[in-house]
């Protein structure tokens, strides 16, 4: 009987389409959901729906400009010179062969464009940076240029104080884990409490590894919603990245706790047992 395989993120096809797909879409809701005119709520689709039809969205220079560079980025890929890398394990144990020409494509892409400025130089500029849709992560910030808000000192503290305990965390947890990592006998480690694993390598079952098994993973998510907080709480729109995020974590976590319990067996249930929290101490 074949086993059938399995895949993350929805498998090799369906994963990256809807990548593709999904993520210019996002950015068009993001951007036109929300703007100097206010934000659109869930009785509010269909209005969005009608300034899609009477908006032009798309061009067809537009988007022939980003399939020539695809293909440009394509072509470059098959052509160039690239060492052979395998890539981490997948589930049923094979690994995927990739051509590493990233760098390259780096190279040859910043002399296309600067090659093409300076051959061009009468393109005008600042139409590129006015017409430039802001990124994904900067939602925040463009909700703020068109709804500023104005915080008491008190909440600027606070917001302030939760972004530089996010990257406490985050840096103190990471640090403890590379010295361990780099010299188990050293004074500022020496003393964490380890559980054994059949693969040689020690589990941290004490320090900031004691409080909860991706205790980083909450340093990195206080300081996302401390970048979204300034937005205050009139609209869901600035909280996008934050929302993501915690989704995104969520999703690892269980990643890393399959392949985890896989790697280390019995050992990683008692380490389980014993550090029951996975990213919030006492609470998940």
């Amino acid at each position: 009987m074949i086993k059938k395989r399995e895949y993350d993120f929805f498998g090799p096809v369906l994963g990256p389409s809807a990548i593709m797909l999904g993520l210019p879409l996002v950015s068009y809701l993001l951007v036109y959901g929300c703007n100097a005119s206010g934000c659109l709520s869930l009785q509010h689709i269909p209005d969005l729906a009608a300034s899609f039809r009477t908006t032009q969205i798309a061009t067809q220079d537009g988007f022939l400009v980003i399939i020539g560079w695809l293909t440009f980025q394509l072509l470059l890929h098959l052509l160039l010179p690239g060492r052979r890398a395998e890539g981490a394990p997948l589930q049923h144990g094979e690994r995927l062969v990739y051509k590493l020409t990233g760098f390259s494509n780096l190279l040859a892409s910043v002399a296309c464009v600067l090659f093409l400025g300076w051959t061009k130089q009468w393109i005008d500029l600042s139409w590129a940076y006015d017409n430039f849709l802001p990124l994904l992560t900067a939602a925040t910030a463009r909700y703020l240029v068109d709804h500023p808000q104005e915080l008491p000192v008190w909440a600027m503290i606070g917001i302030t104080a939760l972004q530089a305990l996010g990257y406490a965390i985050f840096r103190l947890s990471n640090s403890q884990k590379d010295a361990f990592r780099r010299d188990p006998s050293h004074p500022s480690v020496r003393h964490l409490r380890t559980i054994a694993t059949p693969t040689g390598r020690k589990l941290l079952v004490s320090g900031w590894w004691g409080t909860a098994r991706h205790i980083n993973y909450l340093g990195d998510w206080l300081m996302g919603l401390a970048w979204c907080l300034p937005c205050g709480f009139q609209h869901p729109v600035p909280y996008f990245y934050a929302i993501y995020f915690a989704v995104l974590l969520i999703h690892r976590d269980r990643r890393d706790d399959d392949a985890c319990r896989k790697k280390y067996g019995k050992a990683w249930d008692e380490y389980c047992r014993r550090v029951p929290s996975r990213l919030i101490p006492y609470v998940y």
